[in-house]
């Protein structure tokens, strides 16, 4: 049987102790995901945000973690994709965009120390640093991969998941809208290598078509 590793969810980038920022990602695409995919012949590995929906009691899910931020979602990845000789990634979080760099006092400019709960009764500005790109490195650590990203866009929603795609050596990409975060019923274009495109109507056709691809893929 085939391995696949799902992550899904939103990231927590933290300031302090007690605060940090995030992204408005459920992990409802996960969990419909492995409900889908539990109809076939796959072992199903789970990596999830650390508030993220979780996914129903499966026999075939092996393995369930969660991650804080996006350097937590990369190692762990990394770790479960060579511990257990994963076949596929399914890379549907809404990985961060920008991480904690420090933060100082307004009034002041003094650094403070993040490493426990900052005072309230300063001002603070809290600086942000890019944040590592996580779905180019998948093939980096295991080259015969075959790697499903999501691409969330606000226009031009397919042409930037096709570049996506090439730049980030993806085999399928889904190309969703922004509003998808909060809403089910949003459509989705399953994207492959040979241009094909599958258009879903909502979440959980997204993972009744992607599902079925793979399995007709690696278990036909």
């Amino acid at each position: 049987m085939k391995n696949i590793l799902i992550i899904t969810g939103g990231c927590i980038e933290k300031w302090d102790d007690v605060r940090g920022h995030t992204n408005l990602a459920t992990g409802s695409i996960g969990t419909y995901l492995s409900n889908e995919l539990s109809n076939y012949d796959f072992n199903i590995y789970y990596l999830s945000g650390y508030t993220s929906k979780q996914p129903n009691p499966l026999d075939n899910i092996k393995d369930k973690q969660t991650f804080l931020g996006i350097v937590d979602l990369r190692d762990k990845a990394k770790a479960i994709i060579l511990q257990h000789d994963i076949d596929i990634v399914i890379m549907s979080a809404a990985g961060s965009d920008w991480i904690f760099d420090y933060i100082e006092d307004k009034e002041t400019g003094e650094i403070l120390d993040n490493n426990n709960k900052i005072s309230s009764d300063i001002v603070p500005v809290v600086h942000l640093k890019k944040a590592p790109k996580v779905l180019k490195l998948f093939k980096e650590w295991k080259k015969d991969l075959f790697v499903v990203g999501f691409k969330l866009e606000t226009e031009d929603i397919i042409e930037r998941a096709l570049k996506r795609m090439k730049s980030s050596d993806v085999d399928v990409m889904i190309a969703n809208h922004a509003n998808s975060l909060q809403n089910h019923g949003v459509h989705h274009h399953i994207i492959t290598r040979e241009n094909d495109v599958i258009e879903a109507h909502n979440k959980k056709e997204t993972a009744q078509q992607l599902s079925k691809l793979l399995n007709e893929k690696f278990n036909s």
